[in-house]
């Protein structure tokens, strides 16, 4: 049959795929089909598609295809159909069409993993996770396909394989702002790649990208990062890469947005710029003190943001429940004379007016003691309060009065 491209090869497509659909029953829902007249609807349909992509009609290619696979599951050829589902989803890649791509390399994952071929299903998933963060820019559910490849490779013990989607869930999980399990992912890798015969030439760049991430939370985190790798892997210490991590460490610790921009600019003159880089790096200036506001010795709140704040009354909550406990144990304590003349004290539970009244009885007012009120000098030990320099430890039968 001879090709022909233009308006005439999409005519001849068009007439194959009629062919192909009127042999097989492809309206009729595969009612009575044989297995010759399926080989011989799926050749029809294969030659429709190649027609098809040929004049770059790649919407139509894709959906011959998919009718391909169908008909191919149907008679129980799983890894034709796989092949014909995979195909499928390249053409509408191509065509634009995301959401029909990534229904096809689902459906295609799900016969490989009916079928027990792990690897291969694993491969599709990774197809999906490129699909939804590179043409929908979902990026859950990327990390969701990734991490399902990852499980999928463990299992057939491929580190290669499962270290490259480990990789790919780590950046994602970087880009989204989730350091730490990044951090320890990228971990995970350098410490595997640096003991292998193959992958120890990448060790270095991982254990960098896990110091960044542990770097993006807390400046000691990555110290003891860049402390740790150095001594599991010495080519890590030789390395540009340690260079930068600790003029970025130095940077954050003394707080100089332009010790950062100076050490970011002097490494990516001379090594590759990768495209979160920037990003990070710009995350580690916005926790910088002098960028964000914030003042260790004004509190745990940035100072463009406390006047807003409501007032922190701990320390008002912590004496009033001394107050109370001292009540308890003034209540429950008897006094070292009950038959001496108390010093009445007013009914209030400050220990400046309890003073001011011991006063007045020392001039000789007696006043009478209020039950009421338990604060007074007289029957308060200082030797039980926790607060106090003359406190002792309580004995167990002192416990419950306290």
């Amino acid at each position: 049959m001879d090709v022909k491209r233009g308006s005439d090869g999409v005519q001849q497509a068009d007439a194959l795929y009629k062919q192909a659909s009127s042999q097989l029953g492809l309206t009729r829902g595969f009612l009575g089909l044989s297995r010759a007249k399926a080989d011989q609807g799926t050749q029809l349909l294969t030659k429709a598609a190649n027609l098809y992509k040929l004049n770059q009609q790649y919407q139509k290619a894709g959906d011959a295809l998919s009718e391909c696979g169908k008909v191919q599951l149907r008679i129980d050829c799983g890894a034709d159909a796989c092949g014909s589902f995979s195909s499928a989803a390249t053409c509408y890649s191509l065509a634009n069409q995301p959401q029909l791509t990534l229904k096809c390399q689902q459906k295609a994952a799900s016969i490989w993993m009916d079928r027990g071929r792990l690897s291969m299903a694993a491969k599709q998933l990774l197809a999906c996770g490129d699909t939804c963060h590179s043409k929908m820019g979902d990026m859950s559910g990327a990390m969701d396909n990734y991490g399902k490849a990852l499980e999928l490779y463990e299992t057939e013990n491929q580190p290669a394989a499962a270290g490259k989607a480990r990789e790919k869930l780590a950046l994602l999980q970087m880009e989204s702002g989730d350091f730490m399990s990044a951090k320890e992912n990228f971990e995970r890798l350098g410490m595997i790649a640096k003991d292998h015969r193959l992958l120890h030439f990448g060790a270095s760049d991982h254990m960098f990208k896990a110091t960044l991430c542990a770097l993006a939370l807390d400046h000691v985190h990555a110290s003891l990062c860049l402390k740790q790798f150095s001594e599991e892997h010495p080519e890590f210490r030789k390395s540009r890469q340690f260079s930068f991590l600790y003029q970025l460490v130095e940077a954050v610790k003394e707080d100089s947005t332009e010790k950062l921009d100076e050490a970011l600019k002097t490494y990516t003159l001379y090594n590759t710029a990768y495209p979160w880089l920037a990003k990070v790096v710009d995350r580690i200036r916005q926790t910088l003190p002098s960028v964000c506001g914030w003042s260790e010795l004004e509190g745990s709140l940035p100072v463009n943001e406390r006047k807003e704040v409501k007032p922190n009354h701990f320390l008002s909550n912590m004496l009033n429940r001394g107050t109370a406990l001292k009540a308890l144990y003034l209540q429950r304590t008897p006094t070292s004379n009950p038959h001496s003349n108390s010093k009445h004290n007013q009914p209030n539970s400050s220990l400046s007016t309890a003073s001011q009244n011991n006063q007045h009885s020392a001039n000789g007012t007696q006043n009478i003691k209020d039950p009421s009120n338990p604060f007074s000098y007289d029957d308060y030990d200082d030797s039980m309060n926790p607060f106090s320099d003359n406190y002792r430890y309580a004995s167990e039968e002192e416990l419950d009065l306290r």
